[in-house]
Formats: C-alpha cells, sequence, structure tokens
C-alpha cells in the first residue's frame, strides 16, 4: 500500500483514505502494518543504512495516491537524503488487480507514469527511474491459463487478473519515453505443501531459475535501450494468507539452505545473463523470510535502520549466500562463463505449475560459474541439482574448495515439521546449518554434495 513520506507512516485499511485509492480490495499483508508502537519511517531512516555502506539507493515512490506536487517534494526529499546514485522506482506491482480503483488500465499508469518522469528529470537527469513491468514467465503462465498458482486464498487469487495482464508489458513498450529501467520482480512461488518432497522443492527451484534467466533475456529484447532492475528477489511460501500460524512455520523455507542455494543460483544466473543492470533484495532485515537477517529483539525495540551491535540480529541462510557472494566478487570481479562438458541434461517443466502446455527446460545435473580478473579464471562456483554427491572436474585446472552449503540431510531441517519451537513464524528456526570450509590440497577431481553449491579456488594444473 501506498506511503506518505511527510508522516513517515503507510495507508492501510484502517486508514479512511484507503478506499479512495483501493476501493474494497482487501489488503492480504493486515491493516496494521508499521504502525504503533512501530516507529515510524522517514526517507532519511530509508537512506541511512545505504549511506553508512557507500551503497546505491533504491526507492519506491507511491504514485498512486499522491499528486504530482507531492511527488516533487518527495523526490527533493530523497534526493537531499541520498548521498550516492539514487534509483526511483514508480510504485509497486501496479499490474496487480487490487490497484485497479487507481490505475483501471495500464494506459493510465503510463499517463501519471509520464508526468511523474518528466517530473523527476526536471530536478535531477541523473536519476534514474524505473516502471513496473510483469514478470515475463508470469505474463506467459497467465496469457495460457488465467488459473496458474492460483490458491485458495483472498490473496492468490489477486494474481490472476486475464486482460490487465495480457497487455500490461506490450503498452509499455509502446511508451519508452517515460522510463529508464524496467522493474521486474523475482519470487520462487510454493502455493502449497501438500505431497511436496525435498527433491521436487530443489527441482522445483532450478526450474523457475531457468525460467526467469530466459525471461530477462526476452525482457531486455523486449524493451531495447532499457536497463532491467530486479528489484524484489526472494522466496515466497504461500503463508501470507494462512490462517494457521502452526503451519505458517512448519511453511518457513524462505528461512533454510535449500531456499538459499536457490537465492544464490538466481543472483549468478543475472550476471550469466548480462542484461540485469540492478538487483536489491526485498529487504535485508526481516522476519517473514524475506531478509538476510532478523532481529533477535522484537522489532518495536529495536532500530531497523541503524544495527551497529551484530548482536541483535539472526543471520540467516539467505545472508550466508550472499554474503560468499559477496566475498567472492571483491576479490575476482570479472565473471566467466563456464560451458557443460560432459554430464546428463534433462527436460523439466514446473511442478507447481498446472498449465497443460507447461514449457520445459534443459536442466544440466550440474552448473558452474566462473570469477576472476582481467588474468584469468580464479574461482568457480559449482552448483549440483542432484539427491547425490557428484564427481567434477573443470578441464585443464586444479579445484580446491573453500566454501560449502547444503548437502542432503542440510538443505530443509525439520522438512514439513515445525521448525521453530516457539510456533511463531517470523521467530527464526531452531536449526540454522551454516556453510562449511574445507581444508583440502587442489586436486583434478572433487566431489560435491547433493543440493548444494561449492566455491572452489582454481589454478592451472601443470
Amino acid at each position: 500500500t501506498g506511503y506518505i513520506f511527510a508522516q513517515g507512516d503507510f495507508i492501510t485499511p484502517a486508514d479512511p483514505l484507503y478506499k479512495t485509492y483501493y476501493g474494497d480490495t482487501p489488503c492480504p499483508w493486515g491493516d496494521r502494518v508499521y504502525r504503533p508502537p512501530f516507529p515510524k519511517i522517514y526517507p532519511k531512516d530509508f537512506f541511512q543504512l545505504a549511506n553508512n555502506v557507500g551503497a546505491a539507493n533504491v526507492f519506491v515512490l507511491s504514485i498512486l495516491d499522491q499528486s504530482l506536487g507531492a511527488l516533487e517534494a518527495e523526490v527533493r526529499n530523497a534526493r537531499s537524503h541520498s548521498d550516492g546514485p539514487l534509483f526511483l522506482e514508480m510504485g509497486n506491482e501496479y499490474y496487480d488487480i487490487k490497484f485497479q480503483k487507481a490505475f483501471p488500465t495500464v494506459d493510465a499508469y503510463i499517463t501519471k507514469c509520464q508526468a511523474v518522469y518528466r517530473m523527476i528529470k526536471s530536478i535531477d537527469p541523473k536519476i534514474q527511474v524505473g516502471i513496473v513491468g510483469v514478470p515475463i514467465p508470469f505474463e506467459k503462465r497467465v496469457r495460457a491459463n488465467p488459473n496458474n498458482f492460483v490458491g485458495d486464498t483472498a490473496f492468490a487469487r489477486t494474481l490472476s487478473q486475464g486482460q490487465r495482464i495480457y497487455g500490461w508489458n506490450d503498452a509499455l513498450a509502446r511508451h519508452p519515453d517515460c522510463y529508464d529501467a524496467v522493474i521486474l520482480h523475482s519470487y520462487f512461488v510454493t502455493p502449497t505443501s501438500d505431497g511436496i518432497t525435498q527433491r521436487q522443492l530443489m527441482r522445483a527451484q532450478f526450474v523457475f531459475a531457468q525460467e526467469e534467466y530466459q525471461g530477462w533475456l526476452e525482457a531486455a529484447q523486449k524493451f531495447p535501450g532499457k536497463q532491467i532492475w530486479v528489484t524484489e528477489l526472494g522466496s515466497f511460501p504461500n503463508i501470507l494468507g494462512e490462517p494457521d500460524a502452526a503451519e505458517k512455520a512448519r511453511m518457513t523455507w524462505s528461512k533454510t539452505p535449500g531456499y538459499a542455494i536457490g537465492l544464490m543460483e538466481r543472483i549468478m544466473n543475472m550476471m550469466q545473463s548480462g542484461v540485469i543492470n540492478l538487483e536489491e533484495s526485498v529487504g535485508m532485515n526481516d522476519r517473514q523470510g524475506f531478509g538476510l537477517y532478523q532481529p533477535r529483539r522484537a522489532i518495536a525495540a529495536l532500530n531497523l535502520f541503524d544495527l551497529k551491535d551484530l548482536s541483535d540480529i539472526i543471520k540467516l541462510p539467505n545472508f550466508y549466500a550472499v554474503q560468499e557472494l559477496g566475498e567472492v566478487l571483491n576479490q575476482d570481479p570479472v565473471f566467466y562463463k563456464i560451458d557443460l562438458a560432459q554430464g546428463r541434461v534433462r527436460q523439466e517443466a514446473q511442478v507447481f505449475a498446472k498449465g497443460p502446455h507447461e514449457p520445459r527446460y534443459a536442466m544440466a545435473d550440474a552448473h558452474a560459474w566462473g570469477f576472476g580478473n582481467e588474468q584469468g579464471l580464479k574461482s568457480l562456483a559449482i552448483l549440483n541439482r542432484t539427491d547425490a554427491p557428484m564427481r567434477i572436474t573443470l578441464e585443464g585446472y586444479d579445484l580446491k574448495p573453500v566454501w560449502v552449503y547444503g548437502g542432503r540431510q542440510e538443505i530443509f531441517p525439520k522438512f514439513l515439521t515445525n521448525p521453530i519451537a516457539s510456533g511463531l513464524w517470523t521467530d527464526a528456526p531452531d536449526i540454522i546449518p551454516v556453510p562449511s570450509h574445507p581444508e583440502e590440497a587442489p586436486a583434478r577431481q572433487i566431489e560435491v554434495p547433493a543440493f548444494s553449491i561449492t566455491v572452489c579456488e582454481v589454478s592451472i594444473h601443470h
């Protein structure tokens, strides 16, 4: 829902303004989001953490429930508090049918974006501006079958919206004058836990990663000359619409190494695609499973934007995955594409989709991404997509494993049972496996565990 920067607050169904902009559409996230006793949040708070670490700032403008004058004041405020490059999003997922009161059609959204874009560029031409696009695989599924990914909850049913989705991206492509980038969110959705196995859950993630990879390449062709931003990246068990707290806790897979491995694969695929200009997690600090870490104490007792004391946080599996990628890229910033020379490749479709003509993707049992510098390859990340250990060689090189995450027993601790002693799904799991750091000599051939990512140092074989 909307954010009113001057008040440091969000519009929720409890506000009189809610019906003006959202009509009778329910808000699945509840009606007391960031309300007392939670602190108010102002733009300076949003930017503090990024400024502290020297990162760029990405800020969402709630353009559907603010006038152009109010938005101009918000942009000037954001510009004044951002130390580095500023990236602005013109709203969030407005293709969702719950926004139809403010924007009945995509053309109504584009008209507002044209005015907002001109205003932003008049303030600072260097500010980069993104427009809300529909993820390509999601668009294809809705076109093929309006019932795809529609569950039994009110939240899930809002995701199917016929013509609203069909023409959205086509309309954006016809109006390239009002944005610098197209925003595509990337969520691995598990609509049900009924009868699912660990293997199926992991394979579904791997298929999804291939779908997203192909979708990003197609988006770059559809929007030539435009940047592609993935400003929300995560995994989404269908728990927000689930009324039973114990069932929610049972499905908190997004706080497991299994999901962290899938997240890491997607980030490395972004590098391989060569078309993603910006990527950010939906939230670094989050108790719902979207984040890299979560507070040890109650949110109300913690400053979300000034975590100087690391004892305040619990590192989640996503933290370890992203941390390792950051360390690899800091040391070896040049990406190297690695081709499979020998190994099994299978054609596989998404297990959660309902379409009769669901696309199948070529899925190699193993995949690798290379990193190094201008002098050559220095490190390798290896993904084992199978439920058995695998032997790996890289032609012409010796491999020395230095970081391993995953393994058949590690990916989903307490799978399909409640992993949280308190029973509260927003608490951290009782068991959070950490990566291992092998101490092995370089070898021509190494063994990698089932369902794992292994990072190796590489050296030329003599």
